[in-house]
């Protein structure tokens, strides 16, 4: 369940142009360094191989995109983050550093229950989160460099809870 609700949270965060990849980059980079941290040399390989294609794909995806990656490729992000953090045994602190994805996913759920809590009133004015900021006039490329940053953020977390533990 962990594992089909993470991959989903990863699909829906794929709304604003290099949102996913972005965010999927810096959980790769986190994932880097823990694995370096612990030894681990297939974590850090698959997650070197993840890193690299989402910059690559970055080039391209970044706003106004002209490449596009659609429900494959933000599907893959998710099962590779979750695939890496199962194999290292190291499932919660990955679950920490890609809170952002989770959170995503948590603003779809909690705009629907809220709604039907309601009768039709809305918590966000559009969820997931991102379109919420959006429709705050915040740009996309303002929104993607928040949502990185705070990634990124959560991602020393991670790292320093898989050392700590």
């Amino acid at each position: 369940m962990v594992i089909v609700g993470f991959v989903n949270s990863t699909n829906i965060t794929d709304g604003i142009d290099g949102l996913a990849s972005s965010i999927g980059a810096s959980v790769s980079m986190g994932m880097i360094v823990m694995a370096m941290l612990l030894g681990s040399r297939f974590t850090g390989l698959a997650s070197g191989i993840l890193l690299g294609s989402l910059l690559g794909f970055l080039v391209f995806n970044h706003y106004p995109a002209k490449v596009f990656m659609g429900d494959t490729g933000s599907l893959f992000i998710g099962g590779m983050i979750m695939g890496c953090a199962i194999s290292d045994g190291q499932l919660i602190a990955v679950i920490i550093m890609s809170l952002v994805f989770i959170f995503e996913m948590l603003s779809s759920l909690w705009q629907r229950l809220y709604f039907k809590l309601t009768h039709g009133k809305r918590f966000f004015k559009k969820a997931p989160v991102h379109h919420h900021f959006q429709l705050c006039e915040w740009s996309e490329i303002k929104i993607v460099v928040v949502f990185f940053a705070v990634s990124l953020a959560l991602c020393a977390v991670g790292v320093l809870g898989a050392i700590i533990k």
